[in-house]
Parts: structure tokens; sequence; C-alpha cells
């Protein structure tokens, strides 16, 4: 298949930030998302690409965050809007809605649905110790992981 496939991942930006969540509760919101929707959309021919045991190791995900449950609501009714298969993710027993990820699909047919979302690249480094890996670890970072 020519097209890039691939799926988005949209978490909520203020479940760590301002609910206090823990990052591993955090990344957990976009994994149930991501997996329900590959298997409810299991059958779908970019799924079973996605998918490919040729393509496995290959998979490409673009995670993304969203300001507040308002936002993420109104992102999954646009994209029901222009039949984009997605699970929005909603935590149990209070049936909060904490992320969406689409199915695998083709870049280029969806990417403009997300222009206005922002890559979720803040998380982790804002709950980062500060001391240096060495000090809290005993191991030296590579230096392809110091920053």
């Amino acid at each position: 298949m020519g097209d890039a496939l691939v799926q988005y991942v949209v978490i909520r930006e203020d479940l760590a930030k301002a609910q206090g969540w823990s990052v591993g509760a955090v990344i957990a919101q976009g994994c149930h998302a991501a997996t329900a929707a590959v298997w409810e959309n299991r059958e779908d021919p970019l799924t079973q690409e996605y998918l490919h045991p040729d393509h496995i190791d290959r998979m490409h995900k673009v995670v993304l965050k969203i300001k507040n449950e308002t936002a993420l609501l109104k992102l999954s009714q646009q994209l029901s809007s222009v039949a984009v298969a997605h699970k929005l993710w909603l935590e149990l027993p209070e049936k909060t809605p904490t992320a969406l990820a689409t199915k695998p699909v083709v870049k280029d047919d969806v990417a403009h649905h997300f222009k206005k979302v922002q890559l979720y690249r803040d998380l982790v480094a804002s709950s980062r110790v500060h001391a240096p890996a060495s000090e809290t670890t005993g191991i030296e970072p590579s230096p392809e992981s110091a920053t």
C-alpha cells in the first residue's frame, strides 16, 4: 500500500495537569482507545493492512493532546460527522471521556481534522525528576537519550 497508514490517538491534557492523574493512568487512556479502535474495526481492510505481519513492526501512531473533555467531545462529533471511524474511550465507572483513537487511516485523508490539535510532547517531561539519571537510577544515560 503506497499511502501512509496512521492511527491518531488524542488524549485530554487536563487529566494530568488539572486533575492530577498519574503519567501511567493518562498513557493507559490512549492505549485503551487505540486498542478498542483497532478491535472494533478489525474487519476493515486498512486495519488489516496496518496489522499485517509484514508491517506489524512499522505501525505509525500520532499521539496528540486536547485541552479538555469539551474539546474531545467536539472532535469526536466532528469525526463522526464525516464518517472517520474512531473510538471515544470512556473511563469507567464514571463514564468520563478521556481519549479517542481513530482506526488506522490514510494520513492524507484525515490529517486536516487534526490540524488544531498539538502533539502530546510534555506529559513525561513535566513529570520527570530533575536530578540527572545517574543520581536517581545509578545508570548513566546513553548519549542518544541525553536531553
